[in-house]
This record gives structure tokens, C-alpha cells and sequence, in this order.
């Protein structure tokens, strides 16, 4: 395209462009299909980085499901130690529970006991009094009987002297 000056005569009309070289077409299909090689090797990258990062999440997910299957045999273990101990713990109640029981039974079989003791006691104490009286009147009688023995020997010496 050629400019010319309005004063050299120009009666405003422009020069059409003229068509492009071959040359130029020629480096803009080159341009083209450089760009379209550029997408291309930038779209399998990309492809390839997609798949390598699928690659490493499954062997991740694949750790971690094994990671989780650990996880639950440990969880299922526990349950059955929590069970097993929860039966122990009840057998355990039980048994305080009765042991509670004979040992209420046990107090009252020991009030009762305790309560016959002293009835045993009382009766030892009236029977000890007893003997004791029975004693001083046993001495009493031996000495009465004594008494009677000298009197009765004094009444043979009268007799005899008589």
C-alpha cells in the first residue's frame, strides 16, 4: 500500500493491498502448525501428568485401604475385648452382689449370735451366783455339820462319863 499526498494530485483514492507473498503464507501456516505442535506436546503433558497423578492416588488409596482394613481388624479386636470385659464386669457385680448378701445374712446370723452369747452369759452369771450361794450353803452345812459331829462327841464323852 502506497500513501500519496492530497496536493500531488490524489483524488483520495487508496491502493488496494496487494495479495500476500507465498513466502509469508508459507511462515504463517509454519507459525500455525508450530502453535498446533506446541498444543499438542502441552496437551499430552498434561495427559501424561494426569495419568502419573492417577497412578500415585491409587497406589495412595490402595496403602490407605490396607491402612483401613488394619484399622477395622484393631477396631473389631477392641469390641471383642470391650464385650469380653463387660461380661467379666458383670460376673463381677453379681458376685459383690451376693457376697453383699451373705454378708448381710452373715451380720444377722452374728446379731443373733451375738444375742444368744449374752443370753449365755446372763444364764453363766445366775448359775455362777447359784453356785456360789450353793457353796457358802455347803460350807454353812459342813460347818453346821461339824458343829453337829462336836456336839455329838461331847454328848458321847457324857455319855461315856455318865
Amino acid at each position: 500500500m502506497t500513501l500519496k499526498k492530497r496536493g500531488d494530485g490524489d483524488t483520495g483514492e487508496t491502493e488496494l493491498p496487494a495479495e500476500k507473498p507465498k513466502s509469508k503464507k508459507k511462515s504463517a501456516e509454519s507459525v500455525i502448525v508450530y502453535i498446533t505442535i506446541l498444543f499438542t506436546v502441552v496437551f499430552l503433558l498434561i495427559l501424561l501428568s494426569y495419568f502419573m497423578h492417577q497412578r500415585e492416588s491409587n497406589k495412595t488409596i490402595s496403602s490407605l485401604q490396607g491402612e483401613h482394613t488394619e484399622y477395622q481388624q484393631e477396631i473389631l479386636k477392641m469390641e471383642s475385648d470391650k464385650t469380653e470385659l463387660q461380661e467379666k464386669l458383670e460376673r463381677a457385680e453379681k458376685k459383690l452382689e451376693d457376697v453383699k448378701k451373705e454378708k448381710g445374712e452373715l451380720s444377722e446370723s452374728l446379731k443373733a449370735a451375738e444375742k444368744e452369747a449374752e443370753e449365755l452369759r446372763k444364764e453363766k452369771e445366775e448359775l455362777e451366783r447359784e453356785t456360789a450361794e450353793l457353796k457358802e450353803k455347803l460350807v454353812e452345812a459342813e460347818s453346821e455339820i461339824e458343829s453337829l459331829r462336836e456336839a455329838q462327841n461331847e454328848n458321847e464323852k457324857e455319855v461315856e462319863n455318865q
